[in-house]
């Protein structure tokens, strides 16, 4: 089937954004395991892990966490 479709152009968007995020504080894993422990204890069926497993988990998830946004932040 996927042979029959005709190719698509992508479409353009626009950058909208007016202001850029230049610098910012690197966030550590205390600060992630502090925002994951007053969270609450809610969620829905599009989360692949149960807030309660996230919360047991919040030391081992922490440091990766921070990890993760401070890479992005910073490779941009």
């Amino acid at each position: 089937m996927h042979q029959s479709t005709p190719p698509t152009t992508l479409p353009y968007i626009a950058a909208t954004a007016k202001q850029k995020l230049c610098e910012w504080e690197l966030v550590t894993p205390e600060n992630v395991a502090r925002l994951i422990h007053k969270a609450p204890y809610k969620s829905c069926q599009l989360d692949t892990a149960p807030t309660l497993l996230v919360k047991q988990f919040k030391g081992l998830l922490a440091p990766f966490i921070a990890l993760l946004f401070n890479t992005s932040l910073s490779t941009a």
